[in-house]
């Protein structure tokens, strides 16, 4: 049996998938993801918040669910949660390595602000792994820095990206009429240059842009951890033309509307690019991720940038290019076979 832990959303998608493939071969699977989680907290309440845990209790926690994968072979627990270094150390010392244990590290960039970089290198060592998987591909090269505590642990390169979204997000935006819709992907505000700097940069960017000729609207999604901070700040906005709205819960819902999606940094730019949907990184400075530095995505620091990039068609690059450049390997159904068998 293969157990796929997960405390986050992305991974969580990618675990679902990797599920279906896993058991389409006759191999059993289990999840554990955040619901399944919390009823390891027992005494606590069902809706405790796992973020608060002090380290006593994410122990005790952690030893729960190392108890739950008592019946598997492999184990690959996510990185990008507080609780994932708790969950790897309690594993191994509960099972003194007879089983197989695996890091998965979901993100395609090597650097990831806002807390999941730290976060993956305290999981790392604390939990000390002898094997980890990416999901680029590319990653997996011993000469890409990517955290301390990866010295002497087995790189996997899995190449793994859900085309099935894609195609999803392709179908919703097939016979929607043309018009002038932004979107706005909030990040998190535990990234200070976000908060404190991006998205200031991105406000005074849409205050100098007129929208009396051509009205346009602007749908803000916030960060799935956002208390809302930044959305308050968009108030700064409000001008004759421009409505601003809250995107729908629904992720896909919201970018089948969007002809521009705005942002700073967001897993989600491979989606955004593979859609059809013309994604622009705004915000003071270039933030350096894979799309951008290969020519893929456009970016704007200031107003004249931004308005010329939305003044100019927008060109899909070939799919290989992307695929490239994210490290997806159409073979990567093969390489989770051989890993889980």
């Amino acid at each position: 049996m293969t157990v796929f832990i997960t405390l986050h959303s992305l991974p969580a998608e990618h675990f679902v998938c990797f599920e279906k493939i896993l058991q389409g071969h006759s191999i059993p699977t289990f999840t554990i993801f955040g619901d399944v989680a919390k009823r390891a907290l027992k005494g606590k309440a069902p809706f405790y918040d796992l973020d608060l845990l002090d380290q006593t209790d994410m122990e005790l926690f952690a030893e729960e669910i190392a108890i739950i994968c008592e019946c598997a072979q492999t184990i690959c627990v996510a990185i990008g949660h507080a609780s994932s270094g708790y969950i790897l150390k309690a594993i191994q010392e509960m099972y003194a390595g007879s089983k197989r244990v695996i890091v998965y590290y979901d993100n395609p960039e090597t650097a990831v602000p806002g807390g999941y970089s730290e976060v993956a290198e305290s999981a790392i060592l604390l939990g000390k792994p002898k094997e980890i998987l990416f999901a680029n591909k590319n990653l997996a090269c011993e000469s890409i820095g990517i955290c301390r505590g990866l010295e002497g642990v087995k790189r996997i390169g899995l190449g793994f990206y859900s085309l099935e979204q894609v195609e999803m997000l392709k179908m919703m935006r097939k016979d929607r009429e043309k018009s002038r819709v932004f979107i706005y992907l909030g990040g998190s505000e535990t990234n200070t240059e976000y908060m404190d700097k991006a998205f200031p940069a991105f406000v005074k960017m849409i205050q100098k842009m007129s929208f009396e000729e051509e009205e346009a609207t602007l749908y803000f999604r916030g960060h799935p951890r956002s208390s809302g901070r930044d959305f308050a700040q968009l108030e700064a906005i409000f001008k004759k033309g421009l409505t601003v709205l809250l995107s729908p819960n629904d992720l896909l819902e919201s970018l089948a509307l969007a002809d521009y999606a705005l942002y700073y940094q967001t897993s989600l730019s491979p989606l955004l690019v593979l859609a059809g949907v013309n994604p622009i990184q705004v915000g003071h400075e270039v933030y350096h991720e894979t799309l951008v530095d290969k020519g893929i995505i456009s970016v704007a620091n200031t107003f004249e940038e931004l308005e010329k990039i939305v003044s100019t068609p927008f060109f899909l690059p070939s799919e290989e290019v992307v695929y490239d450049a994210i490290g997806y390997d159409p073979k990567w159904k093969e390489t989770l076979l051989a890993i889980s068998t």
